[in-house]
């Protein structure tokens, strides 16, 4: 708690939310470099359990406390696209749990800065991997590569033909 209230805000949080590679990255940092990352942030607005629909009231007193809960979540969202904008851009849709929400984001060295140290709700900051990426890329091109050819005009006429008597 201590480190919290009274320690150093700039040192605390990255090695609280960073992973340790980007922790390991941190004094180098270019504010004018992009990174991609993948930020997660907390929202911990639980919901109860959904009652049945034969206890009318009760479920519509859920569903008020509901919508009232997703607007608070895209107020949330909403607020953090416009904290990205500034320095970048996001880059996915949203993925939403119970107690917060993700998005990979392509931000700029001092967005990222920025974003680590003062951003309330972050929890937490990783690296995107690309190698997944360009390997499905490589083994797409590739599977084309050795897929069959596309079938010929008369090719097709022969399909049709054997369809036909067949």
């Amino acid at each position: 708690l201590w480190e919290i209230v009274n320690g150093n805000r700039d040192q605390w949080r990255p090695e609280h939310i960073l992973t340790p590679s980007l922790l390991k990255d941190w004094p180098n940092i270019l504010d004018d470099q992009m990174y991609p990352i993948e930020v997660s942030i907390a929202f911990d607005k639980p919901l109860k359990k959904e009652p049945s629909p034969r206890f009318k009231k009760k479920l519509e007193v859920y569903q008020a406390e509901r919508e009232h809960r997703d607007e608070e979540m895209m107020s949330r969202q909403n607020h953090f696209e416009k904290f990205i904008n500034v320095y970048g851009t996001l880059d996915s849709t949203y993925v939403e749990i119970e107690d917060s929400f993700a998005c990979e984001v392509l931000i700029s060295g001092k967005g990222l800065k920025d974003l680590v140290v003062n951003y309330p709700y972050v929890f937490e900051v990783k690296e995107i991997e690309h190698q997944h990426d360009e390997h499905e890329t490589r083994r797409v091109e590739r599977s084309k590569q050795f897929a069959d050819p596309e079938p010929t005009h008369q090719e097709d006429q022969e399909q049709d033909r054997d369809e036909e008597n067949g």
